[in-house]
């Protein structure tokens, strides 16, 4: 990801959806379970950093 706040930002959100099914046209793909998934290991992530950091 090139810019690392995307999480709640609606149009990025989107384009990594829409990236998302693009790659994964030829495969059966819940693109909202993908993104939720995303999603929280986004955020554990950056809390695991965040941590490590502090």
């Amino acid at each position: 990801m090139k810019n690392d706040y995307w999480v709640g930002e609606r149009f990025k959100e989107r384009e990594i959806a829409y990236t998302i099914s693009e790659e994964m046209a030829s495969h059966r793909v819940d693109v909202e379970n993908v993104m939720a998934l995303i999603k929280a290991h986004h955020l554990w992530l950056n809390s695991a950093l965040a941590k490590k950091n502090a």
